[in-house]
């Protein structure tokens, strides 16, 4: 080989190994610590879809934490997202167990952007769910500056199983939590790859909804995630009250109960076991536990001692998590909260005052499950940690085409944060709706790059601390802060659930 022919092919490797390097008609090209991917480019936008960050679960490693892929050298594709994680929802064809991949959309590679980095974690009631939906492209935050990452991860018992069998072979006396095991296992991801998607991976922002603010809210509680992220946004969901995270025994017994269930006689057997035969029903409730080790105790617990993974927070729900339930009389809601308040129960009737059973049913199960959780989690912030956290009502209710009654309900501002939102019919709501465009992306956007949502041309959002007992409700006229609301009944809650410590909230 001539000198010249050796010093073109080491050039050309030196290409192949530079974030920025494409080959003539295809995508961009980024070496990620395990090995080069090649994305897509659309209206300026960068993705990478399908990115292995672990190895499949499969066989002896189902019910292990997740473990890093296997390197490779050839470019490997990125056009696609790969399959989603085995649960309850469909569609099915679309399952496997190979799903441990993550997304990045981005504006432009290299390391010297300095892209704030937001990592979502979709919702599904850790029964399901996907990375893949076009509610979650992130395309228009990239536009923004924003460098999205999104993932697949583990749910129902192939997520959250814990079983004697497993504590024993674990090294940590814990079982359980694989698919929290699995953000953590994206956010070194992220540490160690972000940058050459032009992400900061020391402005790291974990976002999530439903079940997904849920594992944020655990993340923040975590050990195991200390240093892996900078600020924390937690909508409609959280580990306190009627979602708190059982013991592990707890946990175990719901595993041994499955075991039998299913028809095996041991751990070994299970793991043979097609994931179809494991997917939960829904009568089986599989979802975090206080396993020891990756949750040492209670978030309530962790948060009031001050022990929380302490950065700015932005934390909220909607008006209306759920639908109007059927009717029921004034003699069945009092039986539903006597079963529920016992002692507390006339206080509780007090606190909802007068009016129609049915609609007092309505808003009590929402403040059960929406006004108390997210009062709690950023009143505990509020109170024991140091960094500012920012509450939210997002009272808004979209435009909808599919005849289902419009209200503010659960996941209502997703398509504001992502942009996917369809734009609004001409039917009178357009400047309503375009002025919850301009704001949900403003502020969300402003708090992932410096830990404050407040910006130019935005209503003033003040700190829980500097605010106590007030938050920003999003509503047909804009956002402006005002008085929570319902604090008694929100007291009430925190009672039921913590006893004299009530919530730790603010009101």
């Amino acid at each position: 080989m001539s000198r010249f022919a050796a010093t073109i092919r080491a050039a050309a490797a030196l290409l192949l190994c530079l974030p920025h390097a494409a080959r003539a008609g295809e995508g961009p090209v980024v070496v990620t610590a395990d090995g080069p991917v090649r994305g897509t480019v659309a209206d300026g936008v960068l993705s990478f879809k399908g990115i292995p960050y672990a190895q499949a679960p499969t066989g002896d490693r189902r019910w292990r934490p997740s473990q890093p892929p296997a390197r490779w050298k050839a470019v490997r594709d990125a056009a696609r997202f790969a399959s989603d994680c085995p649960g309850a929802f469909p569609d099915r064809a679309r399952m496997s167990e190979d799903c441990l991949y993550l997304n990045v959309w981005t504006a432009g590679t290299g390391a010297r952007a300095k892209r704030p980095v937001m990592l979502w974690i979709y919702g599904g009631g850790f029964r399901g769910g996907s990375a893949a939906i076009p509610l979650f492209d992130g395309a228009e935050l990239a536009r923004r500056g924003v460098v999205l990452v999104s993932f697949g991860y583990r749910t129902g018992p192939l997520g959250f199983l814990a079983l004697p069998e497993l504590s024993a072979e674990s090294p940590h006396g814990s079982s359980g939590n694989y698919g929290i095991l699995d953000a953590v296992a994206v956010l070194r991801w992220v540490r160690a790859n972000i940058a050459r998607f032009g992400g900061d991976p020391g402005n790291v922002t974990i976002a999530g909804q439903s079940s997904g603010s849920e594992t944020v809210n655990i993340l923040t509680a975590s050990p195991l995630a200390k240093g892996l992220f900078h600020r924390a946004i937690g909508e409609s969901g959280s580990s306190f009250g009627v979602r708190r995270a059982p013991p592990l025994a707890e946990a175990e017994r719901l595993g041994l109960a499955l075991m039998r269930d299913r028809g095996a006689a041991s751990l070994a057997d299970l793991r043979t076991l097609p994931f179809d035969k494991l997917i939960a029903s829904d009568a089986e409730k599989f979802e975090p536990n206080i396993d020891g080790w990756l949750l040492p105790a209670d978030v309530h617990a962790i948060y009031a001692a001050g022990r929380q993974n302490d950065v700015p927070m932005l934390i909220g729900n909607t008006a209306q998590e759920f639908g109007r339930p059927p009717a029921i009389t004034a003699e069945a809601l009092r039986t539903d909260i006597a079963r529920e308040y016992g002692a507390l129960a006339s206080a509780v009737a007090v606190a909802l005052g007068e009016g129609d059973p049915t609609d007092l049913r309505w808003m009590l199960t929402n403040r059960e499950w929406g006004d108390f959780p997210a009062a709690t989690w950023s009143g505990l912030q509020a109170r024991t940690g140091r960094a500012p956290v920012y509450r939210y009502l997002f009272d808004y209710a979209p435009p909808v085409s599919d005849g289902r009654p419009r209200i503010a309900r659960h996941g209502a501002e997703l398509g504001y944060v992502f942009g996917t939102q369809p734009p609004a019919a001409a039917d009178g709501d357009t400047v309503a709706d375009t002025r919850i465009r301009a704001l949900v992306p403003g502020y969300w956007i402003n708090f992932m790059r410096t830990g404050d949502p407040n910006g130019p041309g935005l209503p003033v959002w003040k700190p829980l601390g500097a605010a106590p007992g007030q938050y920003l409700r999003f509503g047909t006229d804009g956002a402006a802060e005002t008085l929570a609301r319902d604090a008694a009944l929100i007291g009430l809650i925190g009672r039921r659930h913590y006893g004299a410590t009530g919530s730790g909230a603010k009101e």
